[in-house]
């Protein structure tokens, strides 16, 4: 019985510095993960755990292979891991999990389009994502400045999520005006436009597979 209430008190012990060094911040962020906020908790000087949200509300219209899409960007991107301040001071290691939707195409309501290796007239809509191997993938950054601190502290993160290879994923109808049937073989067309999508996105190797992450943000610390 002594011992164990030796030990536990050595527990105590040990645990009340670190609570008590403990900082909750609070900060706003802008950049490639969208606008959005995080929460950062230290745990010791050297070490905090970091989550946030973003939002990017943007879209925007582009031609592709003769088509006119509206590109959505992912509504959200949220992230959570760990930091690392190999000097106690503001160089940050970190790296955890970051999640990011896929990128919605929509062209509805076109009357002239050429699909695959054919010209259509009549109503097309086509819908579409633009999709990477992992949604959920793991992230390593480099940052500068504390992401945690009492007071004011301003921060910024350069690194990398690695998402795997990308592809492009189509569905659409045709309907002729003249007669209002269907367009003859536009799903087959519609799969050669999807294919020749995937082999210009394949032809860029590399750089697809990884979602840039640089932001920068202010924290407030508790």
């Amino acid at each position: 019985m002594k011992k164990s209430a030796v030990v536990l008190a050595a527990l105590m012990a040990l645990a009340v510095p670190a609570v008590a060094s403990a900082q909750l911040s609070v900060g706003a962020r802008a950049g490639t993960l969208g606008l959005g906020g995080e929460v950062s908790f230290s745990l010791t000087r050297m070490l905090a755990v970091r989550g946030g949200i973003g939002f990017i509300p943007y879209t925007y219209e582009d031609d592709f292979e003769g088509v006119n899409y509206e590109v959505n960007a992912p509504e959200r991107i949220w992230n959570v891991g760990v930091d690392f301040y190999p000097t106690g001071g503001g160089l940050r290691l970190s790296a955890g999990l970051l999640n990011r939707p896929s990128i919605d195409l929509d062209a509805r309501g076109q009357q002239t389009a050429t699909i695959g290796g054919r010209q259509y007239s009549g109503d097309i809509n086509i819908q579409g994502s633009l999709s990477n191997e992992s949604e959920t993938a793991p992230y390593a950054t480099i940052g500068f400045g504390r992401a945690t601190g009492r007071g004011i502290g301003f921060f910024v993160d350069l690194g990398a999520a690695f998402v795997g290879d990308a592809r492009v994923d189509l569905t659409g109808t045709c309907t002729e005006s003249s007669t209002g049937q269907a367009c003859p073989n536009f799903d087959a067309e519609l799969q050669a436009e999807e294919d020749e999508f995937n082999a210009e996105i394949g032809e860029f190797g590399s750089y697809v597979k990884v979602h840039p992450i640089l932001q920068i943000g202010f924290r407030i610390g508790m």
